[in-house]
């Protein structure tokens, strides 16, 4: 029940996933009460049907939010490969960049295994990797500290600044430009070991141009990597409803429905462009423990690791 990027369509027939998103709702809340600890009294049964209906309106609220009920997305402007508005999201929290509680705080709960699945895959020591997206650093500065020669791009002005001024303080050295993949790869084709472009396919209009933007800027034989979310009900119940609007885990808005990937699509664009996928993964987390896993299967957020050939 997938859509497709890029002519405006959208794999919902609106009718029946207005029903669908309604009753799972219920299911949703349920599950987020056992989470918080919510004792589920006996008589709750009864009062399903008051639930629903709250739960319908706000779902059904959540839903004209994300475009689902409508005949296509509804998109902002763009300029080539990047979208203002979502631009706009992340330069409004650029002074947040490095506070662990802040708005960015998913980031800085993963960064070690983010880490840590490059390095399982591709020894960073002394080899060049540029991170696209890179916003206020924190993934460029924890490759750097395990010895990788890293440039960061992003196209948000402030993240650019504030990670310029992160690194310095830190003494750690990247190099950092408000510059776009597209222009990277063209000047620099061929010319890095490694790529990294984490959680910023979802963002942009044209996420096959950004993995070819990658697929050039890679030497032969490097290796790219990539996360996102996967386009589905389950992800859009638990990354969109659960994590932005019930638990509050990043702002609301971050991510649009329509924008998430199919691990599949990923996948054949990788091929498109002379990139093999070595290993695919999801990224988990228990909010009974709070804490978050890699492995397994990748119905929500999920990992990929790429070879060129």
């Amino acid at each position: 029940m997938g859509g497709q990027f890029g002519n405006g369509k959208v794999g919902f027939k609106h009718w029946w996933v207005s029903f669908l998103l309604d009753i799972n709702y219920v299911a949703v809340c349920d599950i987020f009460k056992k989470t918080l600890h919510i004792p589920r009294p006996s008589s709750w049964i009864p009062l399903i049907f008051v639930v629903r209906k709250k739960s319908t309106e706000n779902m059904r609220k959540i839903c004209e939010e994300q475009s689902l009920l409508l005949g296509k997305p509804q998109m902002s402007q763009t300029t080539h490969n990047f979208d203002p508005t979502e631009l706009a999201k992340f330069e409004s929290h650029a002074d947040e960049w490095w506070n662990p509680n802040g708005p960015f705080q998913t980031l800085h709960e993963i960064n070690p295994l983010r880490l840590n699945y490059i390095e399982k895959y591709f020894p960073l020591k002394e080899q060049s990797v540029l991170d696209i997206g890179c916003g206020g650093g924190i993934l460029a500065e924890g490759m750097a500290q395990r010895g990788a020669h890293v440039i960061g791009i992003d196209l948000a002005e402030s993240s650019i600044e504030k990670a310029r001024r992160h690194a310095a303080k830190a003494n750690v050295t990247v190099e950092y430009f408000c510059k776009d993949a597209e222009s990277m790869a063209n000047e620099n084709p061929g010319a890095f070991d490694a790529i990294t472009c984490l959680e910023l396919l979802e963002h942009v209009p044209y996420p096959q141009e950004l993995v070819n933007a990658c697929s050039k800027a890679l030497a032969p034989g490097g290796s790219a990597f990539f996360s996102t979310i996967n386009r589905n009900l389950k992800s859009f119940l638990f990354a969109i409803v659960g994590a932005e609007y019930i638990l509050k885990m990043i702002p609301k808005g971050t991510h649009e429905y329509v924008k998430l990937i199919k691990p599949a699509e990923l996948i054949g664009w990788c091929r498109a462009d002379g990139l093999e996928v070595q290993h695919l993964t999801g990224l988990h987390f228990n909010p009974l423990t709070q804490r978050y896993r890699l492995g397994g299967k990748v119905n929500v957020n999920y990992f990929c690791w790429c070879i060129k050939k």
